[in-house]
Order: structure tokens, then sequence, then C-alpha cells
């Protein structure tokens, strides 16, 4: 979902700052932006000197030297980029990947925030509650887990 966001999928919805992501089926449903990650989305992109006017291009690009601005980031970067954090954070990078976060962003959703299981279910793009469920694990599971450690090296919250 994160690699195929393009800058017009960011938008103002009632005064809050959404973001229309399109999941598995093509379902769509829109997030809401908490203002630390529009404030480093602003900073990323006048880094790349384009803005959100430029509504066809990429959120997020490759920046490997031969990158196309125009062509959105790949899975395997990112998945190379969690590995990469996860070494240098001393976890077992075979343990994390990038779906390990959604499972200790639903967990912690769950337990930790309160968040009830339907709307973790239209957060995450779920039809099925069932597939929710499997997504929440036990507290200690995800305060022990590599996902969580590597959030808080990286000083995310």
């Amino acid at each position: 979902e994160l690699c195929n966001i393009k800058l017009g999928d960011i938008m103002i919805n009632q005064g809050e700052y959404v973001i229309n992501v399109v999941g598995k089926g093509d379902k769509a449903r829109l997030m809401v932006l908490a203002q630390p990650v529009k404030h480093t989305m602003d900073v990323y992109l006048k880094l790349r000197g384009v803005s959100y006017k430029d509504k066809e291009l990429p959120l997020i690009i490759s920046h490997s030297s031969n990158a196309d601005p125009t062509h959105h980031v790949d899975t395997t970067t990112i998945y190379r980029i969690v590995k990469k954090y996860a070494d240098k954070a001393n976890l077992d990078a075979s343990t994390i990947s990038p779906h390990n976060f959604r499972h200790t962003f639903a967990t912690m959703s769950y337990a930790d925030l309160g968040v009830n299981k339907d709307t973790l279910q239209a957060i995450m793009g779920h039809s099925s509650s069932s597939t929710t469920s499997r997504y929440i694990h036990s507290v200690e599971m995800v305060k022990n887990s590599p996902a969580n450690a590597l959030a808080q090296l990286c000083d995310i919250e």
C-alpha cells in the first residue's frame, strides 16, 4: 500500500490531512495523517523539490543512483531498508519484515490505545473481522517483538 501512494492521494478532509490508501482488491480507505508524519513528509518533499501539487508523482521514490523520480519505490527496497535497520539494532533480521509492523500496529492499537476491533478492521482495510483478529497478538509478544524494538531504536512512537 505504501509503495503505491501518489502525492494526489494526500488531501485535506474536514480540516485533517488524510491519505487515500488503496489496499487489496482495490479497496480504498482514508487514513488520517498524524501531524509529525505530515511534517516529515513536507520535509522529504521539499528535499526532493516537489510539492503536493505534483499529484501524479509517487510519495516515496527509490533513491538509488539510477532511480527514475517518477517511479514508486518497490517493496523489495522497503524490505531491504527494514532489514538494514534491524541489523543496526542488533536484531535477528530473519525475524523481522515490514509486515511485522502491521501486526505490531494492530496489537498496540487494540491493547494499548483501546481501539475496538471494528475500528481497527476499518483502519487496516480488512473485509473480515477474523482477519483483523489474526493481527492482534498478546501484549507481551509485541513488547518483545523485533518490530517494536526497532521502532524504539529509531525513536518512532
